[in-house]
This record gives C-alpha cells, structure tokens and sequence, in this order.
C-alpha cells in the first residue's frame, strides 16, 4: 500500500471563537506557549535519554561520556549493549548493562587463548597497512565490528564476535556472555591472516562470513566449533577471488545468497565501488563460488559508488 501526503497551496488559519473565555484564561495560555517556546530553546544535556534503534522500549541513561558510536543491544536480552569509544585515534568496545548501569571493556574481559594452525598466507607489513586503510580502519588501536550471533548456545550463553589490533594485526575475536545479571565475558582470540573485518552470522547462527586480507572467507559450521569450544577446528574457506578486494558481507534473510562491496579493477566500472552477489547453499571444494554484479548505474549513464549492501530482512 503506498501513501501520500499532499499539502494545499495556503493553509487556512483556524478560527477560535474567544468569546467567553476570562482574562485568566487568556493569561494562562499565553503563558505556557511562551514557556513551551523557551524549553525548545535550551541545549540538550548530557544526562539526556538516547533511545537504541532495533529494540523495543528500551532506553540507555547516562552511558559513559564520550565519543560513542555503533550501539548494538544483545537479541536476547536489549538491556546488554555493545558499543563503540574513540578515545583520540584509539577506538574501544565495551558492554553497558542499563538495569544495572555496570560498564565495562570487551578485551579486558580475555580469559583464554587458543593458537590457531591457519592455512592463510601471510603477507608483508606494507600490505597490512594497504589492507587497513582499503577496509576504511584507522591507524590506531582499534575495536570495532561488533556483531551479535543469533540465538543461545546449549548453556544459555550469548556469542558475538568483532575484530581487534593484536600484535600488530588485525584479528577476528569470539566471545560470550554468560547468564545472569554480571557482565563476565569470555573472549576468544583467533589467528587468521593479518587484517580481519567484517564478520557477519548468517540468520540462524550456524555460519560466520568475515574478509580476511581483503578476501571473504566463510566458516559454514560455527554452530559445531561454538558448542565443542574447539576453534582449532576452525578452517575458513575463502570464498571471493576479486583483486580490489571483497568487504562488507551481509546475508539474505533465509541465509542462502550473501551480498558484499568489491571495486572492479577493468571494464566501464573500473574503481567504483559496486555491490555483488552469491549463492552460498552449494560450496564445493576447490571452486569460487560465482558472483554477480547487482548494482545499477544511473539511468543517464553516470558512475557512482555503492557501498555497504544490506538485505530487505523479509525471506
């Protein structure tokens, strides 16, 4: 169903019949309009109450003064929310707990750490900086890409991964949290290449896509490798060849096509960001999966970059 919504050329003014109305009335009305008017004026505060998109009648107050970006409340529970501190060119993640206001860092929070045997090739340093600024990441420490997985695990406990600066690089990170009302967290850091981004959960958890070097890698069983807390078992497949590199995946609603953002290297598009698509249900072993290009140009034959493909969330 489309609307509309279509406005006259002048709109009448109403009429108000005064009559009969006492002088105290009139003063009282008066009033409070000026008053109405004045409170619109005043700056906003920093106790003021930010609603958090994608939840309902959830409120954060008073999160922790600072450049704050990215807020993700838990599916499971919206009273748990990750978000995002720059603090000068460092960038940090943290948990904010509104029924019991207890914040604190993600990374902190490390308890284990298991050395992963990965068959991804290394490359040179120059290549990781190249590879941190073709992912759009600043030069200094950072945390970033939070993303939640949909649903518990057999104990009641809710997983997400992001990526953090380790050694120099760029690694992909899982952790959880357990139940109850603490923020005790569990964080997994894993090895693979040198810059990670963008990991993403299919719609029911059981696979995680992230780019790895500028390629996008899919681990299709992150459902088995959670539930035995076994991440050596992790062998991500690469699954993108392109040469400008492969970023921001985002899965279709019932999880079997994933869209991302590649630069063609020739052709009409070459160096304009474009949007791409591939079917995920049939991988086979030793074989890129095909891709194809999604995005339109303009009708008049211009060129522009599309960025960051996001699926209507209807299957």
């Amino acid at each position: 169903m489309k609307y509309s919504c279509r406005f006259p050329k002048r709109l009448p003014f109403p009429k108000t019949d005064y009559k009969g109305w006492s002088h105290s009335t009139l003063v009282v009305i008066t009033a409070c309009m000026v008053l109405a008017g004045f409170v619109s004026l005043l700056p906003a505060t920093s106790s003021t109450v930010i609603a958090m998109p994608g939840t309902t009648n959830t409120m954060a107050q008073n999160l922790p003064r600072g450049e704050i970006s990215h807020p993700a409340p838990s599916p499971s529970n919206p009273d748990i929310i990750a978000y995002t501190k720059k603090d000068g060119n460092r960038h940090y993640l943290h948990l904010h707990h509104v029924a019991t206001g207890v914040d604190e860092r993600i990374v902190h929070q490390t308890r284990r750490e298991q050395t992963i045997q990965s068959r991804i090739r290394s490359v040179t340093r120059n290549r990781v900086e190249s590879l941190m600024q073709e992912a759009g990441l600043p030069s200094g420490y950072f945390e970033g890409d939070f993303v939640w997985r949909p649903g518990l695990d057999q104990f009641g406990y809710q997983w997400f991964a992001f990526v953090a600066t380790q050694a120099g690089k760029i690694q992909l990170h899982l952790g959880y949290i357990t139940s109850g009302e603490t923020l005790r967290t569990v964080v997994f850091p894993l090895g693979f290449g040198n810059v990670v981004t963008n990991p993403a959960f299919s719609p029911d958890g059981s696979a995680l896509v992230f780019s790895v070097d500028g390629q996008l890698h899919i681990e299709t069983d992150i459902g088995k490798v959670i539930r035995k807390r076994d991440f050596r078992r992790m062998q991500p497949r690469r699954i993108t060849g392109h040469t400008s590199g492969s970023y921001f995946p985002s899965w279709s609603a019932d999880g079997s096509m994933i869209a991302y953002q590649s630069r063609p290297i020739d052709g009409r598009r070459a160096g304009y960001e474009s949007i791409f698509v591939m079917d995920v249900t049939s991988l086979t072993e030793g074989r890129l999966p095909s891709s194809f290009r999604v995005s339109i140009d303009d009708e008049d034959g211009g060129l522009f970059h599309h960025l960051r493909p996001s699926w209507d969330p209807i299957r």
